[in-house]
């Protein structure tokens, strides 16, 4: 299938490669590579990948501080970010990932909300969706949340991960 990454043209900052296609199924060291290429060092969904990678959890704090306490793991109405140990990067809980839902209705979710689908992975369906209302955060379908699963502890592709330019002017 050839190289998966592309260069455009040249510009000010040198050349920049962009993905051509999504991401599927390959060998987990390529897709690996791809996933790197794609999200860039700040992406939410691969710092939470590399963090149960090294076999740690990301965890709930009130503030970006490192010296700030870690809540307990379901605390998601006082917590604002989630640490990733793994690199000690602090994202807050509101930021977009790349995971989406196209049907019914389009909806990107949120870090706090894949951290919530994760946390309750082998919760019911009928308790996580009750958990969420109550929280007002969005659901992941029960398929959605079992891929998740599957792509965060190392799974070579998914459904519901988009594939984003590392130009945009492309």
């Amino acid at each position: 299938m050839g190289n998966p990454i592309s260069k455009n043209k040249r510009n000010g900052t040198g050349w920049r490669p962009y993905v051509k296609f999504p991401l599927r199924s390959r060998s987990p060291s390529s897709a690996e590579w791809v996933v790197d290429e794609m999200a860039g060092p700040g992406d939410p969904l691969l710092l939470f990948r590399q963090t149960l990678a090294a076999h740690q959890n990301p965890t709930l704090h009130t503030s970006n501080d490192p010296s700030s306490p870690a809540l307990p793991p379901e605390d998601l109405t006082g917590a604002k970010y989630l640490q990733f140990p793994s690199t000690k990067t602090f994202l807050p809980l509101d930021t977009a990932t790349r995971f989406q839902r196209k049907e019914p209705e389009p909806l990107v979710f949120n870090l706090k909300e894949i951290y919530f689908a994760w946390l309750l992975q082998a919760e019911t369906t009928a308790n996580y969706i009750a958990k969420c209302q109550a929280l007002g955060i969005h659901n992941l379908t029960f398929v959605e949340k079992a891929d998740l699963s599957t792509w965060l502890e190392g799974g070579d592709s998914s459904d519901y991960i988009s594939t984003i330019p590392l130009n945009p002017l492309i």
